[in-house]
């Protein structure tokens, strides 16, 4: 699900959802609609994105108005004019909660694989040490 495309101050979709108000969300009031596990990487990440003028994306909790959390990934890059000046930012909210926790469970079973596989390897070692000190 999009939450949608915003650009400028023309977010109708982003006020309807978090129940912040444009002109709290052109301020900084768009920051107490993200996690606040998120919140400081956000802050950053948007920081480094205004700064470099450059698109960039990021994963994190939105809060819907009534205050459940959802995962979006957002996309963020610089509108400028024919003089390269950065006039309006633009962004595209897709929420990706459906696919995170199936993201997570991967990453948790490759990680038990990567210990089971060591746990192997430790185990071979203790069986062929135990095999020499017997023969010796």
């Amino acid at each position: 699900m999009r939450l949608g495309v915003w650009y400028g101050q023309r977010f109708q979709r982003w006020c309807e959802y978090t129940g912040c108000s444009a002109a709290e969300s052109c301020a900084q009031g768009w920051q107490a609609a993200i996690h606040l596990d998120d919140s400081p990487r956000a802050v950053d990440h948007w920081r480094s994105i205004l700064s470099s003028g450059k698109p960039g994306e990021i994963e994190a909790g939105l809060r819907r108005f009534y205050g459940v959390y959802r995962w979006f990934l957002i996309w963020l890059s610089s509108l400028a004019d024919t003089t390269g000046q950065v006039v309006k930012w633009c962004g595209i909210n897709t929420d990706v909660d459906a696919r995170k926790p199936a993201g997570d469970v991967a990453r948790a079973n490759e990680e038990l694989e990567r210990q089971v596989a060591e746990s192997k390897q430790i185990e071979e070692r203790l069986l062929e040490s135990e095999s020499a000190l017997q023969k010796n």
